[in-house]
């Protein structure tokens, strides 16, 4: 047996803390600059100006202003929208009216808490750097809501409505768009709204008789 002794790396809780602090400071400082001045023109000075820290440590600690985005991103996607959706469908009984009941309410509560990045994605979408990420992004949501309606009985769609034109709708119903026209335009409450769109993806997608005759 070897004499040798291995010492393990010593890892200190508080600058693990420390740590993770500065990183979201930098990412919030980077979203912030992002939406004030738009992508382009945001520098990697400026963010580490805005949060403090040199702009080694935003290298450091992101790799780049690209970076950023992709961590901002990545906490997005530790919110598990599609385990959530699928676990209140079931909660509310698992039928096209409830699908789409939650589809409304998870996705004015997205726009709602990630407007901002929203905006600067949207913003973005002529840099070669970020525009492929809301596009993808974009491509993704429709993928959810293809997946949530194909779980769904035959002959649950409206007359001529078949899965890929019921996900269109659905995804352009349930839109960044959509919302901000509401919403932040023409001062719709958020609650006023889900409504309005729950109605409106049932009377667009499902049978008539269906969308008026379940309460809400």
């Amino acid at each position: 047996m070897s004499d040798t002794i291995v010492k393990r790396p010593y890892r200190s809780p508080l600058r693990a803390a420390q740590a993770e602090a500065t990183r979201q400071r930098i990412l919030e400082a980077g979203l912030g600059l992002f939406a004030e001045r738009g992508y382009p023109a945001t520098s990697v000075t400026q963010i580490a100006a805005a949060a403090g820290v040199s702009p080694e440590t935003i290298y450091a600690s992101v790799g780049s202003k690209r970076g950023i985005i992709d961590a901002l991103l990545a906490q997005i996607d530790t919110e598990g929208v599609e385990d959530r959706a699928a676990a209140l469908v079931g909660e509310r009984g698992g039928t096209p009216e409830a699908t789409l009941g939650v589809v409304a309410e998870l996705s004015a509560t997205f726009w709602s808490r990630h407007g901002t990045l929203v905006g600067v994605l949207r913003n973005g979408l002529g840099d070669p750097e970020i525009g492929e990420a809301w596009m993808a992004r974009q491509a993704a949501r429709r993928g959810l809501l293809h997946r949530l309606i194909s779980r769904w009985s035959a002959g649950a769609l409206r007359d001529g409505i078949d899965l890929e034109r019921a996900a269109d709708i659905a995804w352009a119903l349930t839109s960044d768009e959509l919302y901000g026209l509401f919403v932040d335009l023409r001062g719709w409450s958020f609650d006023a709204f889900v409504a309005w769109e729950r109605e409106a993806l049932i009377r667009e997608l499902l049978p008539a008789a269906s969308g008026r005759s379940r309460g809400r």
